[in-house]
């Protein structure tokens, strides 16, 4: 992996009762869990999604870019199914349906620049 155009070994370790996911710099010396890179939530995406937007809202987790928008709005979508794909530190991040239902509405296209947090498409 590389941090800030250094490259680093990465030690993952994942917490059992949260499921929450560190990722260490292990290539820093000072043993495996010497800098904390990155903690990865794992606060599902509807969860947070319903908290923060209402029900049925699928959120950007962080910034990024729009690749590929999959739903229409009046489609209708199975849970998990894809939605969008956006691109965000160098990685894809698929964004799925949080429950079964019909797209209500789609906030983006391809090539979109989105904030953390802001409701990409909703489904009713």
């Amino acid at each position: 992996v590389v941090v800030d155009g250094v490259p680093c070994k990465v030690t993952p370790v994942l917490e059992k009762r949260t499921g929450d996911l560190f990722l260490f710099d292990a290539s820093a010396g000072g043993g495996a869990f010497s800098r904390l890179l990155y903690r990865i939530s794992a606060v599902s995406q509807s969860h947070a999604a319903d908290a923060a937007s209402g029900p049925g809202a699928s959120l950007a987790p962080m910034p990024g870019k729009i690749v590929k928008v999959m739903a229409e709005e009046g489609q209708h979508v199975e849970k998990d199914e894809p939605l969008i794909i956006m691109e965000a530190m160098k990685m894809e991040h698929v964004i799925k349906a949080g429950k079964a239902g019909t797209v209500a509405e789609v906030n983006v296209s391809v090539g979109d620049q989105v904030d953390d947090s802001k409701v990409l498409c909703r489904v009713e």
